[in-house]
């Protein structure tokens, strides 16, 4: 996943995901493949992260594209799974820090936190305009 054009195309105005969707269909595929078999890792393919930051506006169009069934649970846990992994790595800055990720995180990995939900976007985006109105004060 090529990290900075996956932002750009958040920040994108036009909406137009589909084209992101597309080049990493493979990356996709393999991901959901291997989570089929117990115990097996699940590869995150990641470039072109330097100097990047992921900010609320990000992880709120997430949230918006998985609402309007624009993206597919299978693919917000491999986009977080890898924004995360960044994280992990310290090779992305999360606006907002620990918080921003600890809210984000909840959209990746079903087997710890559990399938995703409609219910359960809502709840991280509610938790992302409380983060987004906090950051104003």
């Amino acid at each position: 996943m090529i990290v900075r054009k996956l932002l750009e195309t958040l920040e994108d105005s036009s909406n137009n995901f589909e084209d992101f969707k597309k080049e990493i269909s493979e990356e996709i595929f393999k991901f959901k493949e291997l989570k089929k078999k117990k115990g097996s890792s699940r590869p995150i393919y990641l470039s072109d992260y330097e100097n990047l930051t992921l900010t609320k506006k990000h992880c709120i169009k997430l949230c918006t594209l998985y609402l309007s069934r624009l993206i597919t649970s299978s693919e917000i846990d491999y986009i977080v799974s890898g924004l995360c992994l960044l994280n992990f790595r310290e090779e992305l800055i999360f606006e907002g820090g620990e918080r921003l990720f600890d809210i984000i995180e909840e959209l990746s990995d079903p087997d710890v936190n559990g399938e995703l939900t409609k219910e359960r976007v809502e709840f991280v985006l509610n938790q992302l305009e409380k983060l987004k109105k906090d950051s104003k004060k």
